[in-house]
């Protein structure tokens, strides 16, 4: 179960998830993977936590990696420096 937060405004949509605002919602954590084993708790830590203002929805996740140095990127793309943000307008 999901639950998500009502703000006045938006928070601050720069990635860094510093914003106070984020802070007011609850962390989603209970993921299961789908691969290898279905229905097994994630191998990797995920939280996730959702804001609304009247007009839209944000979603802030922070993807945690025990290997990051092993990651490969295989597709460059524009800003891709930057955390993905997620809006979802109503």
């Amino acid at each position: 179960m999901a639950e998500a937060v009502r703000v006045d405004r938006a928070p601050r949509l720069d990635g860094a998830l510093d914003d106070p605002l984020w802070q007011s919602a609850k962390p989603i954590t209970d993921f299961r993977q789908r691969e290898p084993q279905e229905g097994e708790p994630a191998t990797e830590k995920t939280e996730v936590r959702i804001l609304y203002t009247r007009h839209a929805a944000y979603f802030g996740i922070h993807f945690y990696d025990s290997a990051p140095s092993r990651i490969v990127a295989t597709e460059l793309r524009r800003d891709v420096s930057r955390a993905w943000t997620i809006t979802s307008r109503f």
